[in-house]
This record gives structure tokens, sequence and C-alpha cells, in this order.
């Protein structure tokens, strides 16, 4: 679910973070449901905190960015939150 979304991606564990972004990023292509399920369950900080944390290795922040584009490519109120994050 989304909710474990964010608790694997704050985790300290690289490769199950690695994992639940490449399945997170499966989810919201293509699909404003799962954008907008993944934006409530407030994920937004943590994709941003990972893309920003210097010790996020280069993979991580590939997927994460990947993520934010599609998230931005949503419904207008979807946009609306990722730009206020």
């Amino acid at each position: 679910s989304a909710d474990d979304y964010v608790t694997i991606i704050s985790s300290g564990d690289e490769e199950k973070c690695y994992h639940a972004l490449a399945r997170l990023k499966n989810d919201v292509i293509g699909s404003n449901r799962a954008k907008a399920q993944a934006i409530q369950s407030g994920v937004l900080p943590h994709l941003v905190g990972r893309l920003v944390d210097p010790a996020t290795p280069v993979e991580l922040q590939t997927e994460v960015i990947i993520i934010l584009g599609s998230l931005a490519k949503g419904t207008p109120e979807n946009v609306k939150v990722l730009l206020e994050s």
C-alpha cells in the first residue's frame, strides 16, 4: 500500500528502498488514482528528502525524479500539492 512506501523509503535499507521506489514508480505512472493515493499517504516529503540527501545513491535519486515527474503529470489538484511540497 502507499503507506508502506513511506515506511520503507524512510528506512535505512537501501535495497528495500530501491525496490519500493521501483514499485511506487510503476504504480503511479499512468494512474491518477495511484498518484492521488501516493500523495495522500504523505510520501512526498520522504521522496524529496531522499532526493536532496547527498548520501542517497544516484540510482535511488533517479527513481525519485521519475516518480516526481509522473506525479507532476497528474490532476491539477495533485500538481498543486506537489508544488507546495
